[in-house]
Protein backbone atom coordinates (compact mmCIF):
# COMPACT_ATOMS: atom_id res chain seq x y z
CA UNK A 1 0.00 0.00 0.00
CA UNK A 2 1.21 3.69 -0.54
CA UNK A 3 0.09 7.32 -0.25
CA UNK A 4 0.46 10.81 -0.49
CA UNK A 5 2.30 12.14 2.46
CA UNK A 6 2.11 16.13 3.11
CA UNK A 7 2.90 18.92 5.33
CA UNK A 8 6.11 19.29 3.46
CA UNK A 9 8.14 22.11 2.45
CA UNK A 10 7.47 23.25 -1.26
CA UNK A 11 10.34 22.21 -3.38
CA UNK A 12 12.24 21.14 -0.45
CA UNK A 13 14.42 18.16 -0.81
CA UNK A 14 14.36 15.40 1.34
CA UNK A 15 15.49 11.60 1.57
CA UNK A 16 13.43 8.70 2.68
CA UNK A 17 14.17 5.46 4.45
CA UNK A 18 12.23 2.09 5.28
CA UNK A 19 12.72 1.03 8.99
CA UNK A 20 12.28 -2.51 9.60
CA UNK A 21 11.01 -2.55 13.49
CA UNK A 22 11.88 -6.30 13.13
CA UNK A 23 15.63 -6.30 12.53
CA UNK A 24 16.64 -2.66 13.61
CA UNK A 25 17.92 -2.49 9.90
CA UNK A 26 17.28 1.10 7.83
CA UNK A 27 16.96 0.38 3.77
CA UNK A 28 17.92 3.55 1.94
CA UNK A 29 15.06 4.45 -0.44
CA UNK A 30 16.59 8.13 -1.85
CA UNK A 31 16.02 11.54 -2.30
CA UNK A 32 12.94 13.29 -3.82
CA UNK A 33 11.96 16.52 -4.19
CA UNK A 34 8.16 17.79 -2.72
CA UNK A 35 6.02 19.37 -4.85
CA UNK A 36 4.41 23.04 -5.33
CA UNK A 37 1.47 21.93 -2.83
CA UNK A 38 4.44 20.56 -0.33
CA UNK A 39 3.00 16.72 -1.19
CA UNK A 40 4.66 13.27 -1.99
CA UNK A 41 3.51 9.94 -3.37
CA UNK A 42 5.49 7.47 -1.61
CA UNK A 43 6.65 4.60 -3.54
CA UNK A 44 5.92 0.95 -2.22
CA UNK A 45 7.28 -0.29 0.66
CA UNK A 46 10.62 -2.84 -0.32
CA UNK A 47 8.51 -6.39 1.37
CA UNK A 48 5.20 -7.14 2.58
CA UNK A 49 6.45 -6.64 6.71
CA UNK A 50 5.91 -4.05 8.67
CA UNK A 51 8.10 -1.37 7.84
CA UNK A 52 8.16 2.48 9.07
CA UNK A 53 8.52 5.29 6.36
CA UNK A 54 10.92 8.05 7.43
CA UNK A 55 11.66 10.82 6.04
CA UNK A 56 14.30 13.48 6.49
CA UNK A 57 14.79 17.21 5.08
CA UNK A 58 18.04 17.44 3.49
CA UNK A 59 20.09 21.27 4.57
CA UNK A 60 21.69 23.40 2.29
CA UNK A 61 24.25 24.81 3.40
CA UNK A 62 24.50 28.33 1.56
CA UNK A 63 27.77 30.43 1.93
Amino acid sequence: MTGTVGSLVPFAQYNYQWFDPINGKYIDGGDFKASAFGTWFAPLRPDDTDMVLYISKKNRLIL
